[in-house]
């Protein structure tokens, strides 16, 4: 079975045995474009020319797909060397794994410890399962499910991501049901532990718009492939704008181009409906498939070459495609760049709720919210609540605070240099209307808006923003944000000492470097931390500095250190694993801007690399 396997995914897009030297070409590169390296037509004949080439064209990052114990001829580690000599991240690796044999299931969790190690070794952040071949009845299925929960526990315990890669097959019905597998995948499986690799082109050959499937599931969608027939745009069949608009919305990070082969249309199309049919069931007989649908491999050198030329000019054309698109997010320059245009080019826009002083005391009471419907949602903007208005020759973003959320943006970041101005307008809203003006700098957030209490925002790190010297703290503080959908709770490391006078609600501890290190955030140490107060009075421009290097993090208000926090990370609480908690590093996301029921004005918001 596992021989057939093998052979199938050659066939699927997500292994292969391809492949594919540097000095920088004379475009340099604007936006950051992942590409598969599957892409890459018989790259093992010339691999440092291969990474040459496909740096110079302008990717920043790549996707294996053939991992073993060698790699085009090299170990693991000096895989991963070459990869970063050539200026490219090695960050995912799509492969088979130690597959998904429920029935085998030690030797399979065997198999798949050690892909696991050996991605950890080599720096990989997502490992991605290509395929799973054989779903069967709704009790296999169930089971498949399972122990994809214990692979990606054990994936987590390596500081690993595990995702499935869709195919179309997983749109079928499980046998005996009317229940689309992936439907019943994505309700079995923790959000903690498997999430997706969503591959757009074969989501659309499983009958879903991969928008609307991305949206369906928040923040599952990890990763994406993001490919047309052969050429981007070729087909007509796929709007890239609401893809990447749900893709960013949903907090996706990376997304790789990957093509398939450069066959008609027509041909792909049948392939796909094979495949769809067959897929589900097991066991079942591939042999018929594999008979027909065997790709060409040639042993002819000058066969070989061309075949390499020709996908290497796709895979530049690609890029160029994505590279020239407003909806991709721009990167981190070296040099200071704006994040304000006259279009929020690289914001969205998240709306919640009007909450009233009733809700307020139902959220932080914990119990139910009454009055809550549907949030506004994603770039609605309802009344016109973000804007971008000219005040002189600056442009400012105002915020009428009448929605709790946020704006969000496009790219996700990490070791980077943020510094912007705010200050406060006159008007407040319920359930803040005799409370401090309020807003917050959220960063290295992740997922969907509107999984904690408020309902408004991402999971990440709050960077307070906040009129001073109120009961609240003060600008600066630093507060945790949780998701409470998935228990996931953020937590950095903070020199600071518990403050005499409590807040009711939260622990509230007191910077100080001289003090003890605690991990603010953490079952033994909830709440947050406040610290001296730098800012301007009401009414005035206050500045503020985001550092964030690696795990460190430097909160900076006009000019004065804040405070200083490191060990950034992302935990919850999981009865399975040795200690009882899983804790992983929070090292990059996006960065949100709170709308927290005040109004608001922003101004000379930029952006740099920090380089390590």
């Amino acid at each position: 079975m596992r021989k057939y396997l093998l052979s199938i995914i050659v066939l699927l897009g997500g292994w292969a045995l391809q492949s594919c030297h540097s000095a920088k070409g004379s475009q340099e590169p604007n936006k950051e474009v992942g590409l598969a390296l599957y892409s890459v037509k018989y790259m093992e004949d010339d691999l440092l020319g291969s990474l040459d080439r496909i740096a110079n064209i302008g990717y920043s990052y790549v996707e294996m797909s053939n991992y073993g114990d060698s790699i085009f001829g090299y170990t693991q580690e000096q895989f991963a060397d070459v990869c970063k000599q050539h200026g490219l991240q090695l960050i995912a690796s799509n492969t088979l794994g130690g597959g998904i044999f429920p029935e085998d299931e030690a030797h399979c969790l065997a198999d798949w410890e050690k892909v696991f190690a050996d991605h950890e070794r080599m720096g990989v952040k997502y490992v991605s399962l290509v395929a799973c071949m054989a779903w069967g009845s709704l009790e296999r299925t169930d089971s498949i499910c399972q122990l994809m929960n214990k692979i990606g526990r054990m994936a987590r315990q390596h500081g690993i991501e595990f995702l499935y890669h869709t195919h179309n097959m997983e749109f079928n019905t499980i046998e005996g049901t009317d229940i689309p597998v992936i439907d019943y995948m994505m309700a079995h499986t923790d959000p903690r532990l498997v999430n997706l690799e969503t591959d757009v082109f074969w989501v659309m050959q499983g009958g879903r718009n991969p928008a609307e499937f991305i949206s369906s599931y928040p923040g599952r969608t990890r990763l994406m492939h993001v490919k047309d027939y052969y050429l981007m745009g070729e087909s007509g069949r796929f709007d890239y704008q609401s893809i990447f608009d749900a893709f960013y919305a949903q907090g996706g990070q990376h997304y790789f181009i990957e093509m398939e082969e450069d066959v008609p249309m027509e041909t792909l199309d049948e392939k796909a409906r094979e495949l769809f049919d067959i897929a589900v069931h097991y066991p079942s007989d591939w042999r018929p498939f594999l008979s027909k649908w065997a790709g060409k491999f040639s042993s002819d050198p000058a066969e070989r070459q061309t075949e390499r030329e020709k996908s290497f000019k796709a895979i530049e054309t690609n890029y160029d495609y994505l590279n020239r698109a407003t909806y991709t997010a721009r990167p981190l320059q070296d040099e200071w760049t704006s994040l304000i245009d006259e279009n929020l080019t690289d914001w969205e826009i998240y709306q919640s709720y009007e909450l009233t002083d009733t809700m307020a005391s139902q959220i932080t009471s914990g119990k139910t919210v009454e009055g809550l419907s549907a949030p506004v949602g994603y770039n609605v903007n309802k009344g016109n609540q973000w804007t971008v208005v000219k005040e002189g020759d600056e442009l400012l973003i105002h915020n009428t605070g009448t929605y709790y959320g946020c704006i969000f943006t496009r790219g996700s970041f990490s070791n980077y240099h943020l510094r912007l101005k705010y200050r406060f307008g006159d008007n407040r809203y319920e359930p803040r209307k005799d409370k401090a003006y309020d807003s917050g700098l959220l960063y290295h957030s992740q997922g969907p808006c509107g999984v904690e209490p408020w309902r408004a925002w991402k999971r990440g790190h709050e960077f307070q923003l906040i009129e001073t010297g109120t009961f609240d703290g003060n600008t600066g503080d630093y507060w945790p944000i949780v998701n409470l959908e998935t228990g996931q709770k953020t937590s950095m490391t903070v020199h600071c000492a518990a403050q005499g006078e409590e807040n009711p609600f939260f622990n509230a501890y007191r910077y100080g470097p001289a003090a003890d290190a605690m991990q603010v955030g953490s079952p033994q140490h909830p709440g947050f931390c406040t610290g001296d107060n730098f800012a301007s009075p009401h009414g005035e421009w206050t500045e503020v500095e985001l550092i964030c290097e690696g795990d460190k993090a430097t909160h900076i208000v006009n000019g004065q250190v804040k405070m200083i926090l490191e060990n950034s990370i992302i935990y919850w609480m999981d009865d399975a694993v040795d200690g009882g908690i899983i804790a992983i590093p929070l090292t990059d996301g996006q960065i949100q801007l709170q709308s927290e029921a005040a109004e608001v004005w922003f101004k000379d918001i930029e952006i740099k690399k920090v380089k390590k």
